[in-house]
C-alpha cells in the first residue's frame, strides 16, 4: 500500500515540480539517464523507410585494415548517392583510433578513410546521412590528439569523394573543453536538408554546461571550434542551450526549414530557469548569446520557457 501511495504521489506532481527535478542536476546524473536510454554502439539500427535497398555487383565490403582489434561494420549507412559509409570505432593496433570508410556502391572500392588519434574511437557516435547524399560522422570521444578528454567532434563528409585524414578542427566541428562531447552531440536534419548540432553540455571556458546549438550547411558542413561566433550559446553555467529530456534534443523543426531552439534552464539575471525560446534561420543559422534581444524569454524563476514538454509556453506549429 505504501508503494502504491508513493506511485500516486509521483503521478500527481505538477509540471513545475517535474521540471525542478531536472534543474541544475550534476552532469553525472544526467549522464546516467542518457546512458540508460542510449543504444550501445554495436546495436545501431538504420531505419530505411522508403529508401531503396542497395543492389550491388559485389558480395561484400572488405575491411581495408583487418589486423588488430576491429569492429568493421559497427555502423553501415547507404547514402542517396549510392555509396556506403562503414565505421570501425576500434580500428588501430590496440589503441582504438577508430576509422570511417566510404566505399563505392557500384564497385565496392574504397574511396576515403577518416581516422583519429589514439583512443578517440572515430565514428563511435554513428553516421547521419543527409538528404543530398553527404554525411556526418559523430565522434564524442575525440580528444584533440590527447590534449583533452572527450572533447567531441562532428565531421562533414562528401557523399561522392568522402573525407580523408585525421579528425581535427580544420575538417570538423569540435568542442573546446574536456567532456564537451561526453554525452554526445545531437544531430538534427532540418526539413530543407541542412542540419543543426545540439550540445547542451558545451563549456564556455570555465563556465560549465553553457550549451550550444550550431548550424551546418548540407553542401559544405561547418568546421572549427564551437563558439558564439558560429553557434547559439548560453550566458551562464547550466543554461544548457538546446536541452531537453532523454534522447530528445530541444529543437523543433519548422516546415519551411527554419527551427526553434528551446532552453528551459536559461537564467534571466537572478531569475533561475526563466527559460528561452530562440528562432533559428534554416539557411544561415542563428548565432550569438541567448538574450531577450534574440529570443522569447521568461521573466520569473521556473518559467521554463522553451521546454517542449512541461513548460509554460505551448507551441503550435502552423
Amino acid at each position: 500500500m505504501q508503494y502504491w501511495q508513493g506511485f500516486v504521489g509521483q503521478a500527481l506532481r505538477s509540471p513545475q515540480n517535474l521540471m525542478r527535478m531536472f534543474r541544475k542536476r550534476p552532469r553525472s546524473r544526467d549522464l546516467r539517464a542518457f546512458k540508460r536510454h542510449r543504444q550501445p554502439a554495436g546495436c545501431k539500427i538504420e531505419i530505411l523507410e522508403s529508401r531503396t535497398l542497395l543492389t550491388a555487383a559485389f558480395s561484400e565490403l572488405s575491411n581495408p585494415h583487418p589486423s588488430g582489434i576491429a569492429h568493421f561494420g559497427d555502423s553501415v549507412v547507404t547514402l542517396s548517392t549510392g555509396n556506403i559509409v562503414v565505421t570501425d570505432p576500434t580500428f588501430g593496433d590496440g589503441d582504438y583510433r577508430g576509422a570511417v570508410y566510404l566505399f563505392s556502391g557500384a564497385t565496392g572500392e574504397l574511396i576515403s578513410t577518416l581516422t583519429g588519434s589514439p583512443y578517440e574511437q572515430i565514428g563511435s557516435g554513428g553516421v547521419t546521412a543527409l538528404p543530398n547524399g553527404n554525411f556526418l560522422v559523430s565522434s564524442p570521444k575525440w580528444s584533440n590528439g590527447g590534449a583533452g578528454g572527450e572533447i567531441g567532434a562532428v565531421t562533414f563528409g562528401n557523399g561522392i569523394t568522402g573525407v580523408t585524414g585525421v579528425v581535427s578542427a580544420s575538417n570538423s566541428l569540435v568542442g573546446s573543453s574536456s567532456n564537451d562531447g561526453i554525452a554526445g552531440a545531437n544531430i538534427i536534419v532540418l526539413s530543407n536538408g541542412n542540419y543543426v548540432v545540439s550540445n547542451p553540455y558545451w563549456d564556455n571556458g570555465a563556465t560549465a554546461n553553457v550549451g550550444a546549438v550550431t548550424f551546418g550547411d548540407a553542401t559544405n558542413g561547418v568546421t572549427g571550434v564551437i563558439s558564439q561566433a558560429n553557434s547559439l550559446v548560453g550566458a551562464h553555467a547550466n543554461d544548457r542551450i538546446g536541452f531537453n529530456y532523454g534522447n530528445e534534443p530541444g529543437i523543433k523543426l519548422l516546415s519551411n526549414g527554419n527551427y526553434l531552439a528551446g532552453s528551459p534552464f536559461w537564467d534571466n539575471g537572478s531569475s533561475a530557469d526563466a527559460g528561452a525560446l530562440t528562432w533559428g534561420n534554416g539557411i544561415t543559422g542563428t548565432t550569438g548569446v541567448v538574450s531577450a534581444a534574440n529570443s522569447l524569454v521568461g521573466s520569473s524563476a521556473d518559467d521554463f520557457v522553451g521546454d517542449f514538454t512541461y513548460g509554460d509556453v505551448n507551441i503550435t506549429l502552423l
